[in-house]
């Protein structure tokens, strides 16, 4: 199923599989600043607490959210919402 959302590209499933790098990546990418991999002795420094939750395999998905709700998402994805967003001049 996975495998036919994303060749179909259906907004609806493509991101329950998108990682935090890609994540950050776009993030980087709309704010125009450089994005990098740290081992996790280099996170806690750099994030301090916030390094704990950043560093937690934490998967979501929002199947059960459309199966519940009835919901179909018509928007973007989140990666092309953060792409096609001027994050730099907020």
């Amino acid at each position: 199923m996975v495998r036919a959302a994303r060749r179909r590209r259906d907004p609806a499933t493509v991101d329950d599989r998108r990682g935090r790098s890609d994540i950050a990546e776009a993030l980087g990418r709309g704010l125009k600043v450089p994005v990098k991999n740290i081992d996790p002795e280099e996170s806690r420094a750099h994030f301090d607490w916030l390094s704990m939750f950043a560093g937690q395999h934490m998967p979501s998905s929002s199947a059960i959210t459309r199966e519940k709700l009835n919901w179909k998402p018509t928007g973007p994805n989140l990666i092309a919402d953060l792409e096609s967003t001027t994050l730099a001049q907020s």
